[in-house]
């Protein structure tokens, strides 16, 4: 109320006395920037970052930075931005850090990224994922969707491709293990995703030309789900690849 008054000064003394988490800190520093007062909503926002509480301190750090880079402060906005990284990491902000980092500082600040994004993956499979590839590191983006789940097919697609020329076995061991999970059970409403599986370990086969063992593989698969007509519909498009 303060703030739309134009009451700016002493609107800044009663947020020291009573803004207490990051939320009602984010509102008043976006009512700030709305009056145009640039530097005092960066005030706020940077005493946000430091309040307890998990609630939007991600979406506050993120917008914190955007605005100190606005205002030419550039280290403020490489720590908002470390702070959002560490909260919701993407590989849009792991960039971004790589710009606004001292190119000599660089090292030593993606080594701290990438040993805590290892830390947090199982929550974050896809960026983790998406920043591993980034960097050239196909072994820890395998470990991350080792422990995904079958539903989780975008991140394990997006590993497969990467790995079906250099990791082939890993592909075949994957794939297939998921695929007969899911016939199995026979979850018929999941075949689809049975037979995308199929897809990838048949590639990693011709791979590393072992036409003949795949062939041999997939005649038992069908053998044993011979009775699931549907799954063995889909299992037909196999034969034309």
């Amino acid at each position: 109320m303060l703030v739309s008054q134009g009451q700016i000064e002493l609107a800044m003394r009663e947020a020291q006395l009573f803004v207490d988490d990051p939320t009602t800190a984010w509102s008043l520093a976006q009512a700030l920037r709305n009056q145009g007062a640039l530097k005092q909503a960066l005030e706020i926002a940077e005493l946000g970052l430091t309040l307890p509480g998990i609630n939007n301190k991600g979406n506050l750090a993120l917008w914190t930075s955007e605005l100190a880079e606005g205002l030419g402060k550039r280290a403020i906005s490489l720590q908002a931005r470390i702070t959002a990284f560490k909260e919701m990491p993407t590989l849009t902000d792991y960039l971004k850090l790589q710009e606004l980092e001292d190119p000599e500082e660089w090292p030593k600040l993606r080594k701290k990224l990438l040993a805590g994004l290892r830390k947090k993956h199982l929550f974050r499979s896809q960026p983790a994922v998406d920043i591993f590839l980034h960097e050239g590191l196909l072994k820890d983006a395998i470990k991350v969707v080792d422990q995904c789940s079958s539903y989780q097919s975008e991140p394990i697609h997006q590993v497969m491709e990467a790995a079906i020329a250099s990791q082939p076995d890993w592909v075949i061991a994957n794939a297939c293990d998921r695929a007969e999970s899911i016939m199995d059970a026979g979850q018929a409403n999941y075949y689809h995703h049975a037979v995308n599986w199929l897809k990838f370990a048949q590639r990693a086969y011709q791979q590393t030309d072992q036409r003949q063992k795949w062939q041999t593989y997939y005649t038992k698969l069908r053998q044993k789900h011979d009775r699931k007509r549907k799954l063995i519909g889909l299992m037909n498009s196999l034969d034309q690849r």
